[in-house]
């Protein structure tokens, strides 16, 4: 069969049995996107294409179309649409080449590596499912992001299976077909549909999918959440719970000298999953204990989940997923059935049991548990048919957040198409262990992962994990806790005097910490509302040619400003340190580092966090190779300590973004109908945000996190 090629705007189309398809860029002309699309057309026979200006469109009598549009939606960024439907065959599969890029986004998985070039998985449906058993996670959005400024997103009503890297082909296939869980409900053809975005690199075509899908939160959550730990009674106590114990744990927090956010009530503290209320038994004065945390100066919240149990007194409502077994299916504390969220009735009924609940004990707001697909019943029917199981996760969520629409101090662990929520996102449970199954090593590319997706107010698991075999080690519980402290949020549950002074001392100096940089957190967090841009922010995120930083999965970077370096290895007391271009202060030294290079055998102590303060920014718009090369660690000489200017004394910088809304506030009530005035656009604002933040960022150059530290060098120097 003869080959026929078609060349729109920068996609080439080489058509014969299959399409070959390939992206071109100034950054990588030869291509910076391959694939093989229309796997399933190969006997489809000659192929009828028509072109104009901004479409073209590939026909196969009797088999199906493919239409291909075009727009530019910046001066240096593309927008193709492709959109497959099939006549004949009852699947689609395009399958896009990793190649050199490094790729980055879709979910989370056990197993999680950054970039996810070398995820190992078959095809499998693209839903919200349980991570924890391996499936893709309860996190996700159909947005894969290429370091060579291309971003590819599948619509959200394509019955999407996806396999990445199976058998080490290096491909991401996208398949779409009505196989379970999916539903065919109005008997449509078999339609692939999804978006290439094109732009110079890998930040810029970032910042146009959040502009064209992934959208921004429209607030930011409850303020002490950023400030302070969260304190969860499940890993310390599990199920063994009742008004005695709760009370001597928030007593417990407060004597030891802590602060917290919040007393979090986990599971089991009703009489049966699913009745709203407090277990009588075991909680005899629940307003009255609640009140006592209140005076501690704590709030309080309990555990919810979409659950009920066959010994509930609500149990045989109508407000449950119906299907075989009449609903009941297993759940991970047995027998139950699952809310149905399409139900106005079961909704209205859930959120008016949890409101009557918050006035009848004073409960602040609510951990909100589960909301993947993995627990919708076998052969559920539901009040309104869903055809992706995914509308059952955004349902919940949803729901999840119009219980506390203004105190906003609940948590959630699912999001699709939810990033305008403005509530933190906690990750799956995770296990109290090193490694990258599950462990202490995949704290840092989940919480990328969420940011990236955009999802910005990240609630790490509990410090230390869940405790399921038996209590963290003491080392790998004090560097959990430094991993953790300058990310948006802490939450404790194994406690730090259960193993020493020592450890009880290290808690407190990351505890102080974040709470140093909490108004940073909260500021970013409006930014995060008006751009976004995430929180926590991966290391290529200023330096996307740079090669070394898109590969880095241990090391965050905290806005634009501060870079994290935890240790996460057992038994080290130094790590490699990469900082990109740029000169950044060491916080506890204050030893000034040339970036844009490796500093081996860094010197970390126990108790001590690596992290860095930018002193001067430096872009390097050097081009990647073309090809693949090994990546070596330089192995660089000490540096000089640098001179910086003294601090000054400053107004808050959270104050100052408080002013900032403000009068732009005042600005639009003077400006309105009739009065000729003109706000601020959300850029605009965005601006603003972004000069305070540089000026606090210039006065606050030479604050010393940790004094009386040795100011000479922390890391010993190697011969390259």
């Amino acid at each position: 069969m003869t080959t026929r090629t078609v060349n729109f705007h920068s996609l080439t189309f080489d058509v014969s049995k299959n399409i070959c398809l390939t992206l071109h860029s100034p950054l990588r002309p030869e291509g910076a996107l391959d694939a093989v699309i229309g796997q399933t057309f190969t006997k489809a026979g000659s192929v009828d294409v028509k072109e104009s200006l901004n479409e073209v469109t590939f026909e196969w009598s009797g088999y199906g179309s493919l239409v291909v549009t075009h727009r530019e939606v910046c001066k240096d960024g593309h927008r193709y649409d492709l959109t497959w439907e099939s006549t004949k065959p009852k699947s689609l599969s395009d399958a896009f080449e990793f190649g050199v890029s490094k790729w980055f986004g879709a979910t989370v998985i056990k197993q999680h590596t950054w970039p996810l070039n070398k995820w190992r998985r078959k095809s499998e449906a693209f839903v919200c499912g349980n991570s924890y058993e391996d499936a893709y996670g309860g996190v996700q959005e159909r947005y894969w992001l290429s370091s060579d400024g291309v971003a590819l997103f599948v619509d959200d009503d394509v019955p999407l299976f996806v396999s990445m890297n199976h058998n080490k082909d290096r491909k991401l296939t996208f398949t779409s077909k009505y196989d379970s869980p999916y539903k065919n409900i109005h008997k449509k053809n078999v339609v692939l549909k999804y978006s290439i975005l094109q732009s110079k690199n890998i930040r810029s075509v970032h910042d146009l999918a959040i502009q064209e899908f992934l959208g921004k939160p429209r607030d930011i959550p409850c303020e002490d959440l950023f400030r302070y730990p969260i304190w969860s009674t499940w890993a310390q106590y599990k199920k063994n719970i009742n008004q005695k114990i709760v009370l001597e744990f928030a007593e417990k927090v407060k004597e030891h000298g802590f602060r917290a956010s919040q007393i979090e009530i986990d599971d089991d503290w009703t009489p049966a999953y699913g009745d709203m209320e407090f277990d009588k038994k075991k909680f005899p004065g629940a307003k009255h204990m609640i009140q006592q945390i209140h005076d501690m100066g704590f709030k309080v919240t309990a555990w919810v989940h979409p659950f009920v149990s066959p010994k509930a007194s609500v149990a045989r409502r109508d407000y449950w997923v119906n299907g075989s077994m009449r609903g009941v299916f297993t759940w991970w504390n047995g027998l139950g059935k699952a809310l149905d969220v399409t139900n106005p009735g079961s909704v209205a009924w859930f959120k008016g049991c949890l409101n009557l609940l918050k006035e009848q004990t004073g409960l602040d707001s609510y951990k909100f548990d589960a909301g993947e697909t993995k627990w919708i019943p076998s052969g559920a029917k539901f009040h309104e048919d869903m055809e992706s199981p995914n509308t059952y996760s955004q349902k919940w969520a949803e729901l999840c957040c119009s219980i506390d629409p203004d105190l906003r101090a609940l948590e959630i662990r699912v999001g699709f198409r939810t990033q305008h929520l403005p509530a933190f996102i906690r990750m799956m449970d995770k296990d109290s262990k090193w490694d990258h199954d599950n462990g202490l090593k995949t704290l840092i590319p989940h919480a990328l992962t969420f940011s990236i997706l955009g999802y910005p107010f990240v609630l790490p698991d509990m410090i230390g994990g869940n405790a399921y075999k038996g209590m963290p080690d003491r080392e790998l519980y004090i560097r959990w806790l430094q991993a953790n402290a300058l990310m948006p949020s802490m939450q404790y549950s194994v406690v730090p005097w259960q193993y020493d002074d020592e450890v009880v001392e290290i808690a407190k100096k990351m505890d102080a910490l974040h709470e140093k940089y909490s108004d940073l957190l909260i500021t970013l967090g409006r930014m995060a509302v008006a751009t976004g841009e995430p929180i926590m922010r991966p290391v290529w995120w200023n330096a996307p040619y740079d090669e070394i930083a898109l590969n880095i999965d241990d090391e965050f970077l905290v806005g634009d400003d501060i870079l994290v370096a935890p240790v996460l290895d057992k038994g080290a007391r130094m790590r490699n340190i990469y900082l990109p271009a740029g000169s950044w202060k060491d916080l506890n030294s204050g030893t000034v580092y040339t970036g844009g290079k490796w500093y081996n055998d860094f010197q970390a102590k126990l108790e001590e966090l690596p992290h860095f303060l930018l002193q001067e920014r430096k872009v390097v718009p050097k081009p990647r190779k073309k090809k693949p090369q090994k990546e070596e660690k330089k192995e660089e000489e000490e540096e000089k300590p640098a001179e910086v200017p003294e601090e000054t004394e400053e107004k808050p910088i959270e104050e100052e973004v408080k002013d900032i809304v403000e009068e732009e506030e005042e600005e639009g009530d003077e400006g309105g109908a009739g009065g000729g005035g003109v706000g601020l656009t959300p850029m605009d604002l965005a601006e603003e945000l972004r000069q305070k933040l540089a000026d606090f960022w210039e006065k606050r150059m030479e604050e010393e996190i940790h004094e009386g530290d040795d100011a000479g060098s922390v890391f010993a120097a190697k011969d390259s």
